[in-house]
């Protein structure tokens, strides 16, 4: 992933957003990914987009293209703030700022990737 991140944007001049995710929900649990992985991106900074569990649910029960574990709404906030708290890490241990984007997070988005 790593490579093809950097074979993809080595010669954009364009902001890049990389939709990543800090924790992956698998069969086994809960796994963070490591910082070291982010740090290799060379990323200028880290946004953690946060939903409504209800919402979040919702989509992945209509979402049949993808097998993962059935998680009910209080699960999935409990795994939106770990995830957080992961991203906020991340961010610290790279030393790149750290945003959270909620509700709508389109304007927001436009203005970090202006800056």
């Amino acid at each position: 992933m790593i490579a093809a991140f950097e074979r993809l944007t080595r010669t954009t001049t364009l902001p890049v957003v990389f939709d990543g995710h800090s924790l992956i929900d698998g069969r086994d649990g809960l796994l963070e990914i490591p910082s070291t992985v982010f740090a290799a991106l060379s990323l200028d900074a880290i946004a953690f987009l946060t939903a409504d569990p209800a919402a979040i649910f919702e989509r992945r029960r209509l979402d049949d293209g993808r097998e993962r574990p059935t998680r009910d709404s209080a699960t999935l906030a409990l795994h939106q703030s770990l995830a957080e708290s992961a991203a906020r890490r991340i961010a610290a241990d790279i030393g790149r700022p750290f945003h959270l984007l909620d509700g709508d997070p389109t304007g927001r988005l436009a203005s970090l990737l202006a800056d």
